[in-house]
């Protein structure tokens, strides 16, 4: 197969290629972490992107919600955030709160219920949160565009140009991402240990292009196929593991660069010397150079 024959390349090397995986699942609940739980803490004098502490919340989340109130329950609260990012409307939030607090009154074990305290906490928070976000809150293309923007300006070193596919979510957003590009100033890394990256973003504007008219964007897309059979097939029954085996075997891996995936990190201490906190830093870039 010419795929396999691509991925197995040895000329390719994770200096040509990333590939960042989104699990969309985690990703909701993640974003159900950042946008409830990060402002209320915030309110309260606390940095919850400090030290981790909005990664090991996820991952604490992400691993016991299932465990302690089941799978239908689990998937009903993230359906409900779904719906109020989306539909924006008194009902869905009514709906999504409704269902947090019968997760918290439907566990015997309070140090276990208190895991959710923060999330019904946040209702007092959330007409702000509606009127500073919007549907594309949810939308996985967003934060893996930033991500590989980051992943190659600290790749190269220098500021570049890049092109990409037409996307609707990230055309519809050119602005507000070309936003965050050099156009010359002085840069900072900042972020929290693992997370860190220079900013601003070294790409320079954005170039979009059609598949079947580029070579690079051809490459793209077959390794975004590749990445996406090799990433399932982890949680496949071993019989239906075939291509997943062959693209292992491949080296698949090799390519993976800084994906958003749950893991098993509970209580990270990732914090280093000087660290700025992104939010903030990027909401003053933003203030002080907007076109």
């Amino acid at each position: 197969m010419r795929l396999l024959k691509l991925v197995s390349a040895p000329s390719l090397t994770e200096r040509q290629i990333k590939v960042s995986y989104v699990h969309k699942r985690f990703m909701v609940l993640a974003k159900m972490v950042d946008l409830l739980v990060e402002p209320l803490a915030y309110r309260d004098g606390l940095d919850f992107f400090k030290r981790g502490m909005n990664v090991a919340y996820s991952n604490l989340l992400y691993a016991c919600l299932p465990v302690c109130w089941g799978a239908e329950l689990t998937d009903q609260l993230l359906s409900d955030f779904t719906a109020v990012i989306y539909e924006r409307t008194p009902a869905a939030i009514r709906s999504f709160y409704s269902t947090a607090v019968a997760l918290y009154e439907r566990s015997s074990d309070q140090e276990v219920a208190s895991l959710l305290a923060p999330l019904i906490a946040s209702q007092v928070l959330i007409d702000d949160m509606l009127e500073g976000s919007d549907a594309s809150a949810l939308d996985p293309a967003i934060p893996a565009f930033v991500l590989q923007c980051a992943l190659w300006g600290a790749e190269l070193g220098e500021r570049f140009s890049l092109i990409h596919d037409d996307s609707k979510p990230i055309f519809q957003n050119q602005a507000s991402l070309e936003d965050l590009m050099s156009r010359g100033e002085p840069e900072e890394t900042i972020g929290y240990g693992s997370r860190r990256f220079q900013f601003p973003l070294r790409s320079t504007a954005i170039r979009f292009g059609k598949s079947h008219l580029d070579a690079r964007l051809q490459i793209a897309d077959l390794f975004a196929g590749a990445g996406v059979q090799w990433i399932q097939g982890f949680g496949a029954p071993e019989g239906q593991r075939s291509l997943h085996n062959e693209l292992d075997s491949a080296g698949m891996g090799r390519f993976t660069a800084n994906s958003i995936w749950p893991t098993s990190d509970i209580s990270p201490d990732l914090s280093v010397a000087n660290e700025i906190n992104a939010i903030d830093h990027m909401a003053a870039f933003l203030g002080n150079h907007r076109r």
